[in-house]
């Protein structure tokens, strides 16, 4: 691995201690497995005193991490900085880039993300005759109604979902469906864990069935979105029907995940 010259760029005169820094980072990240210090300093071509500093340094500072056997591994703060670049990413726009890849959408697919006890709508692809919802971008809605906020609700811990509905039995109503008492919400969000996708039947608008599944970061244990998927309620949807909406929305998910390194 050649280490960058400081006299490669005219005008610009890298820090050497740096260079060595990074080179010893991109090193250890390139390796499957934990990487020894005489390997670091044969292939990187530094003394093993010099190289020894930086790797001290960089485990000091959570950027290498070190084993009982003296072997070196990315550390985490590496993993925590790279979650938070990816977080940042527009998730509209990796939203978009991973349909524009895909075959045409059979239902109206939506990006929400979550905001106290309600949603906010960031995007939507829908097919030429997809339904009209009422979620258009940057509007709000309950979250304990929608199947993206079930989504992200079943990842929220329960004195934070205490938190936000204080009151047992006076939850937000959209429809005579809508789950209106908190020990019916945490009901539903522990089977939405148990399936992975939540389900809104006509709970926030009569006669839409939605399917919600959530979107992970990079070094995010909390989902930072979710998509759903909806389709025309004829009151008869049969349960492979049901479970196939639900496996296509886990999958798109997953591949926004991994666009956003979740």
């Amino acid at each position: 691995m050649k280490l960058l010259d400081p006299g490669d760029q005219a005008g610009f005169a890298p820090v050497p201690a740096i260079v060595r820094a990074v080179a010893v980072l991109d090193y250890v990240a390139s390796k499957n497995l934990p990487v020894r210090l005489s390997s670091l300093s044969k292939d990187l071509g530094l003394p093993k005193s010099s190289t020894l500093g930086i790797c001290r340094t960089l485990v000091a500072e959570g950027l290498l991490s070190q084993d009982s056997r003296r072997e070196y591994s990315i550390g985490i703060r590496v993993v925590r900085l790279a979650g938070r670049h990816l977080a940042g990413l527009d998730l509209a726009q990796v939203f978009h880039r991973m349909l524009d890849s895909r075959p045409p959408l059979q239902n109206t697919l939506q990006l929400a993300v979550l905001d106290g006890s309600h949603v906010v709508y960031l995007a939507r692809r829908e097919p030429a005759n997809g339904l009209r919802l009422p979620s258009t971008t940057g509007r709000a809605l309950p979250a304990s109604t929608t199947s993206v906020g079930k989504a992200l609700l079943a990842h929220v811990d329960s004195d934070r979902i205490r938190s936000l509905y204080p009151t047992d039995d006076d939850l937000p109503r959209s429809t005579p469906r809508s789950k209106s008492t908190l020990p019916d919400l945490i009901e539903e969000l522990r089977l939405t864990r148990e399936r992975g996708y939540s389900i809104d039947r006509s709970e926030t608008v009569h006669g839409v069935l939605a399917v919600g599944a959530p979107i992970f970061s990079l070094g995010d244990s909390s989902p930072v979105g979710a998509v759903s998927l909806a389709a025309a309620d004829e009151g008869a949807v049969e349960a492979g029907q049901l479970e196939t909406m639900g496996a296509e929305v886990l999958n798109i998910a997953r591949d926004i995940s991994a666009l956003l390194g979740g």
